[in-house]
This record gives C-alpha cells, sequence and structure tokens, in this order.
C-alpha cells in the first residue's frame, strides 16, 4: 500500500518498450531461422511469460544487459520429445492467446495452467477452433491439456470478443505447411493489434494478403532472420503505457516530455495524441526525434470510442474527471474481463476518489468537476487501475492510498521509478 502526494509532475522520461510489440518480437524471433538481437530494456511479468514458454520449447534467449539473444527453437528436437510439457501463462492473456495455437503447432501433447483472473478471461472460441481440428481438450478453461497437433487451413472466427485470438492463428499460420485464410465473421475490434502482428511477421520475412475480413499466407512462407540477425532490432515505445504520462501533463500545471516514440506507429493506443487535442491539451510533436510534449490548455468534456483502445479507458476517466462536463466512453462492453472488469474497476476508482462516475448501456459516464478529492483506492490487482490511480494523485485535493499498487509490473516494472524522476512522490505505508 502506497501513499502518493499531490504535486505537479514536470521533465521528460524515456518510453518504455512496448510490451504488445515485445511479445510479438520474441515469439517471430523463436519462429525463425537464425538468431535475433532484441533491444528490450523493460522486461515486465508479461514478458516474462512468454519468454518462459519460448524457453521451455526449446529456444535459448539469454538475457545481457537491455539486450536479448533469441536462439530459435529445433523443430526436430520437439519431435523427440515424449514427455507432457506443462507451461504456465502467468496472468498474461496475451501469452496465453499467441501461444495456445503456437504450441499445439508444435507439440502433440501439452498442458496449460494460469493464475489470477486468467482461467475467467475469455478463450472459448480459439478453445474451439482447436477442438475442430481434432485436438483432445480436457477442459473449457484453464488448467487444460491438449492431446494431437493443431492443424487447419481455413478458419472462420469472430473479431468481436478478442483480437488476440485472430493474432494467434497468424503467428502460427506458417506452420501449418498448407495455405491458410482466416475469415472475420463480425466485426473487427481492436484491429491495430492485428495491424502490429502482421507488421512484425512481415519484418520476419512472412506475407500476408489482407482482404476487407480476411487474411491469406501461403504455404511458401517460413520465418527468416536471414541477414539482420546480427542488427540490434529496438522494441519501439510504449503508446499504451506512455498514456499516462502524456495525460499528467495534459491534466497538470506543467509540461512532461516522452522521448523516444515511434510517430509512425501501427499501435492503435497512439490515438491518445488525437483525443488529448480533441480535448484541449496542448500537444508539441517532433515526429523526426519521436520527442511528444504535453501540457494543460483549456480541456472540454467530449465523446470518445472505447472500440479499439480498451487499454486507454481508465487513464481516461482520469482525463474526463479534470474537465467540467460531461465525458462519455461508448463501446466498452469487452473491458469487462480484463486483468480486473475494468468498467467496474474504472467507475470505482473515480468514485473512490471523489469524482462522478457512472455505468450506462455498453458506455461510462463522467460528470467532470475539474479536480478529485482524493482517498482510498484498490487497484483490483490491475496495472492500468494502479497507473491511473497514481496519475490522478496530480488533480486529488488530498493524496492518494493506493494498494496492491505492484500491479504495475505487469506491463511496466519501472513505473514508479519513472513517476519520480518527474517529481511524483510516493512512500510505503503499512496494510492494515
Amino acid at each position: 500500500m502506497i501513499k502518493i502526494e499531490n504535486i505537479q509532475l514536470n521533465g521528460g522520461i524515456d518510453a518504455v518498450s512496448s510490451k504488445s510489440m515485445a511479445h510479438r518480437y520474441l515469439i517471430c524471433s523463436a519462429l525463425s531461422d537464425f538468431s535475433s538481437l532484441l533491444y528490450i530494456p523493460n522486461i515486465s511479468d508479461d514478458i516474462k511469460m512468454t519468454i518462459d514458454c519460448l524457453k521451455k520449447l526449446g529456444a535459448d534467449i539469454k538475457i545481457d544487459g537491455r539486450i536479448l539473444k533469441v536462439i530459435p527453437i529445433n523443430i526436430d528436437k520437439l519431435k523427440k520429445i515424449n514427455e507432457v510439457l506443462k507451461f504456465n501463462m502467468g496472468e498474461s492473456g496475451t501469452t496465453f492467446r499467441f501461444m495456445l495455437p503456437v504450441i499445439t503447432s508444435l507439440l502433440d501433447r501439452c498442458e496449460f495452467v494460469g493464475r489470477g483472473r486468467l482461467p475467467q478471461r475469455p478463450i472459448k472460441e480459439l478453445v474451439d477452433i482447436i477442438k475442430k481440428s481434432g485436438c483432445l481438450i480436457s477442459s473449457d478453461k484453464l488448467p487444460f491439456k491438449i492431446t494431437n497437433k493443431f492443424r487447419f487451413n481455413n478458419v472462420d472466427i469472430r473479431g468481436d470478443i478478442s483480437s488476440q485470438y485472430i493474432s494467434g492463428l497468424l503467428l502460427c499460420a506458417p506452420m501449418q505447411n498448407e495455405d491458410v485464410r482466416i475469415d472475420i465473421i463480425s466485426k473487427l475490434e481492436s484491429k491495430p493489434y492485428v495491424d502490429m502482428t502482421i507488421d512484425v511477421m512481415k519484418k520476419y520475412g512472412i506475407e500476408i494478403v489482407q482482404e476487407k475480413k480476411s487474411y491469406f499466407i501461403s504455404k511458401n512462407n517460413k520465418y527468416t532472420n536471414k541477414g539482420i540477425s546480427d542488427i540490434i532490432q529496438k522494441i519501439e515505445g510504449d503508446w499504451s503505457n506512455v498514456a499516462f504520462f502524456l495525460v499528467a501533463g495534459a491534466i497538470g500545471s506543467k509540461q512532461v516530455e516522452i522521448k523516444g516514440l515511434n510517430l509512425n506507429s501501427v499501435q492503435g493506443d497512439m490515438k491518445i495524441l488525437e483525443i488529448l487535442k480533441k480535448i484541449g491539451a496542448k500537444v508539441d510533436i517532433d515526429i523526426n526525434s519521436g520527442v511528444v510534449k504535453i501540457s494543460k490548455h483549456t480541456l472540454e468534456p467530449t465523446e470518445i470510442d472505447i472500440c479499439d483502445i480498451p487499454d486507454l479507458l481508465p487513464i481516461l476517466t482520469v482525463l474526463a474527471s479534470a474537465c467540467i462536463g460531461k465525458t462519455r466512453f461508448y463501446n466498452i462492453s469487452r473491458l469487462r474481463l480484463k486483468e480486473s472488469d475494468r468498467i467496474k474497476s474504472s467507475v470505482d476508482m473515480i468514485n473512490s476518489l471523489g469524482g462522478i462516475a457512472t455505468e450506462e448501456e455498453n458506455s461510462l459516464v463522467i460528470e467532470g468537476k475539474g479536480y478529485l478529492k482524493g482517498g482510498e483506492v484498490s487497484s483490483y490487482n490491475d496495472h492500468r487501475i494502479a497507473m491511473s490511480s497514481t496519475i490522478a494523485s496530480i488533480i486529488c485535493e488530498n493524496p492518494v492510498i493506493l494498494d496492491e499498487e505492484n500491479a504495475v509490473n505487469k506491463s511496466y516494472v519501472n513505473f514508479y521509478e519513472d513517476f519520480e524522476k518527474l517529481g511524483g512522490r510516493y512512500v510505503i505505508i503499512d496494510r492494515k
């Protein structure tokens, strides 16, 4: 439990490496034909889960300071394994949904376990597809064992539950040894996350033909890192995580500067810049240097579609509370099954801090007063609620008392270090 003081943040920090990109680079590197060098200075708990899974498959991943050397999986050695390998997903939904189709495409027998809310998070649609291919699965939710390899060529899948299902199928498509077609049979939500997968796969030699609602991968595709195995690939900055400090600049009285961002990124959460401009913050961008500077101006309430940017909702409710008037977030239903019920936890966070947040049908409304009172709030063991509550202290009249603050380690291990670099202050207090 920590006590966070009401202090205005000011200064500059480097953007943390993108967790979403790191997952994809690690998997593609492990499936490739040559070793890869990845620059990932911030290894979060979720990334550790993906690394552990790849190492269990036989990839050799060596960490030397901020550089990860990934020596690929030896597929021939995997074929000789007789034991049932057990894979721990931890609490990482991304690791689970990416590695489930990848692992089952490589192994005849395997076991999956997880903890926290992960066993309750959506996976049924992906499990059903794997079952239809002839795999035997002991349960529809974690923990479960799987027998027989996952093989498919044509598959229909909904796109309005989790884009990670589609990314997982794309990642394992080149291992099917036949042409693969993935058809989306509903609206595709969080499409930028699928675009991120395609972007990284292309860097590893995979050609994906996109049509309006389908993806085609020819059987001739193979992961390759030939010619660039000695080049260090720097994982770009994480727009989902820098959003917390960008909002800090927008709601505080001093400027915040973030360095090392890709202003041409395919990450959907780069939309935070558009939202900040729309709501009235001052946004200065240097495309060449990748520097973004944010400062407060006249903040005005608005309406925001959360469909493609679900991870931004918690910090945007803090931004909305700094406005005066009603801000409405809509298309929020998929946030029920994140690390927490992120609709409920976001509403509880704002209300616990003295704001006014209400849930309506598929929407969340903030009646902004321009400030919050402060008080005690739980992170619900959700990293994005923990970080949002911390940033909310900037507009609070009294300190914020935050429980389960270590949830930030899931995606942003150095969050509180960067918070202090910008002038933030907190103290650890006894848990009662």
